[in-house]
């Protein structure tokens, strides 16, 4: 049996959780089993609507349903999801791997980097630099952050070396922070000799704003980050840094859960750092560990090559997709045009799972009157999945509905071991609408624009469920105009509109039409010793007797108040149609009397008129008639009553 490992990895796009990746990915074509990566994108300006989606998807996975769970909390920077995920984690009994941090009941693999952070602070003050300033990542949400901070600040003391609070600035790992840190270093006048950075991203920022400046690095100031990125070579000068030997951490990790599988006990291993002293710091790198400018070249050449190949290619599949969702006006139709561009995507497997579409897109009771803004939303996975598009190996495949908890339907996932698989929520205006799968193709899921895709079918999905609410307010609003609310007969508004077209063509059929004229009896009765509630229960029933009896080309209307029409048309020799109707009405009103559910009784008095159609302008003056002849039969049923009681 095919193994299945649950990784909770924050934001793959980033050069640390790559690398962590791409060994675990080692590990699991080693070992055949497959992982689910639950991860989410980081770009440069974070919403509040990215961050709540980065949330949502850690609610997705149910453990329980996976053999292991490699769990890498320094990538959860919602604290609240992170400590909800350990709680239920340390319920399960699973084999679990933590990495960078030890958790009770997990096994650790991690490096350590305070001790490289230390090593790299003590190698700047063997040169004799003791000026130095330290930028730091948020020391809030970050326990590496402020463990790399406290390496500084003990291995400046431990060598006797003075420095201040005001020597430590705090950024947020990120290239602009180190760019805003920079350019204040600079306002503040301050003449470091050295800046050690908490990490590359922010090292590259700092070099940035000083080289523009006129700064010489390093015979001004050497500057070094930590993590060994991918940018780290190619700078020049090349930076100084710690590689965190990050796939090798990713396998050992994989490598754990499966011997912790075979019976291993938990374990906790710490893995060492490679100090990489370049031309940031005076050095004079290792060969192998800095590109000549030949290499730099080459390589700038051909990623720049593929980079401009993917995002056009990969920008014209979004803009044409989002162009064909604006015509979508069902969800069932926005998941046909995906099917158009997913094998453009090039991945061998995709998977949009939504949620239950039935639920998320169900159109509410009360839909007038509302923001739509306001009304409820499907904030959370549904209990039970739809595979809205499922995409293998060049085909499209269907799978029934299945329970969340599988991710895909289980009877795909058996089939093949070896595989990656990235897990997406499908998520935008406070509405989850569910998740996208894809096996692991690195151009695809670590470029930007397939995040922007599954962004824009989020903003598909929501501008379609607010078109349906739309049209669904326009239609009760035109039902309001057109429909009696009690009975959903017509109204006058409504019949007028619809006789005019009927009458056309009862007339160009040269058809007879007739009017059947319905005045409820004793409703002022039951409204004054029952109450209004009963006279409206016993005026639905006549509206309903009404709906049953208005068949092919006739109308049903509540005239006002107890009165009710039906109009139709019959041919020359067919008047006998007319009077079943009536007889039908007065026979549905018995069998609801006999019923004895009503503490009333049904009784109608009718008046009937017939017309050639092509002989009437209109039919007001049929109504009318009509209306003399019930009155008649109410006048007759008065007197009968009247001759009774005197008799």
């Amino acid at each position: 049996m095919v193994k299945q490992i649950a990784v909770v990895l924050g934001a793959i796009n980033l050069d640390n959780q790559k690398r962590i990746l791409e060994g675990m990915e080692i590990g699991a074509r080693e070992f055949d089993c497959n992982l689910f990566v639950f991860t989410n994108y980081v770009g440069t300006r974070e919403t509040e609507e990215s961050i709540m989606a980065a949330t949502q998807v850690l609610k997705l996975p149910e453990f329980d349903k996976f053999d292991g769970v490699v769990l890498v909390p320094n990538t959860i920077h919602n604290p609240y999801a992170l400590d909800r995920i350990v709680k239920e984690l340390n319920t399960l009994g699973k084999p679990m791997v933590s990495i960078d941090r030890k958790i009770d009941g997990m096994s650790c693999v991690s490096i350590d980097s305070y001790e490289a952070e230390y090593e790299m602070v003590e190698h700047f003050l063997y040169h004799g630099y003791t000026k130095i300033l330290y930028v730091s990542g948020s020391l809030v949400a970050s326990s590496e952050a402020r463990k790399r901070c406290k390496a500084f600040q003990d291995a400046m003391v431990n060598n006797g070396v003075m420095f201040d609070e005001g020597d430590i600035y705090e950024g947020a790992f990120t290239m602009e922070s180190g760019i805003m840190i920079g350019e204040q270093i600079l306002a503040e006048g301050k003449q470091p000799e050295a800046i050690i950075c908490g990490n590359d991203d922010m090292a590259h920022g700092i070099m940035d704003v000083f080289k523009k400046a006129g700064y010489q690095i390093p015979e001004d100031v050497k500057i070094c980050g930590f993590d060994n990125g991918e940018r780290s070579q190619l700078d020049r000068p090349s930076l100084t840094t710690v590689d965190k030997n990050q796939r090798e951490v990713g396998y050992k990790s994989i490598l754990e859960i499966m011997e912790l599988l075979n019976g291993k006990d938990i374990d906790y291993y710490t893995l060492p750092c490679n100090m990489k002293y370049r031309e940031s710091c005076g050095c004079t790198p290792q060969p192998d560990d800095v590109l000549s400018l030949e290499e730099l070249m080459e390589q700038v050449k051909h990623k720049y090559i593929m980079q401009q190949r993917d995002t056009v290619f990969m920008a014209d599949v979004v803009r044409g997709m989002t162009a064909d969702f604006a015509k979508s006006a069902r969800p069932e139709q926005l998941f046909d045009v995906m099917k158009q561009y997913v094998p453009q995507i090039g991945v061998e497997k995709f998977y949009l799972c939504a949620c239950d579409v039935d639920q998320v897109f169900a159109l509410p009771e009360r839909n007038l009157g509302r923001n739509i803004d306001v009304l409820d939303v499907n904030d959370d996975y549904t209990e039970y999945i739809d595979i809205a598009v499922a995409y293998e190996n060049g085909e499209f495949v269907s799978y029934k509905k299945f329970p969340k908890g599988f991710v895909r339907p289980e009877e795909c996932r058996t089939k093949s071991g070896g595989n990656t698989f990235v897990v997406n929520q499908i998520f935008y205006h406070n509405c989850c609408y569910g998740y996208a799968v894809c096996q692991r193709v690195d151009s695809v899921v670590a470029s930007g624009l397939y995040y922007s895709m599954l962004m824009e079918i989020g903003v598909g999905l929501d501008n379609v469920r607010q078109r349906m609410l739309l049209k669904d307010a326009v239609d009760r609003l035109n039902g309001m105009w057109c429909y009696d609310n009690l009975t959903m007969l017509y109204n006058r508004s409504g019949f007028t509109y619809e006789a005019k077209s009927m009458m056309d063509n009862f007339r160009a059929d040269d058809k007879n039409v007739f009017i059947i004229f319905m005045d409820a009896d004793g409703l002022k009765t039951a409204n004054d010793t029952l109450g209004h509630e009963v006279g409206d229960l016993m005026i639905r029933e006549i509206g309903a007797i009404v709906h049953k009896n208005v068949s092919g080309n006739m109308l049903g209307m509540r005239y006002g108040g107890d009165e009710f029409v039906l109009f139709g048309a019959y041919k020359d020799g067919q008047e006998y149609k007319v009077d079943a109707v009536v007889e039908s009405i007065r026979e549905d009103m018995r069998e609801v009397n006999m019923s004895g559910k009503h503490p009333f009784k049904l009784s109608a008095s009718m008046g009937v008129s017939k017309w050639r159609a092509r002989e009437i302008d209109s039919l007001d003056a049929v109504i009318e008639q009509a209306d003399q002849k019930m009155y008649q039969e109410k006048r007759a049923k008065k007197l009968e009553a009247a001759k009774k009681q005197q008799g």
